[in-house]
């Protein structure tokens, strides 16, 4: 997947979390708008502290929520072992 920043709204409803860190997420710009059938997000391009330089996009929403919290290396730490 290709990292393309796009220019941030200018609309007063909009909010800049670009710098923010969310868990294992660092907030790196802005990949645009996504439209679904029942509305749209913000999405953005975020880097995950876990080492392995990975990039990927994530809602406003799911960031806010805890919905991710990584690029995906906390579900496998937190694997449980029998």
């Amino acid at each position: 997947m290709e990292v393309v920043f796009k220019e941030k709204p200018n609309h007063y409803k909009f909010k800049n979390i670009e710098g923010q860190i969310f868990n294992r997420l660092t907030v790196l710009g802005f990949a645009g708008k996504e439209r679904y059938n029942k509305g749209s997000a913000n999405l953005w391009w975020c880097e995950c502290s876990c080492g392995n330089k990975t990039i990927i996009k994530v809602s406003i929403s799911h960031l806010t929520s805890n919905h991710t919290v990584s690029c995906g290396c906390y579900k496998i730490e937190t694997r449980t072992k029998h």
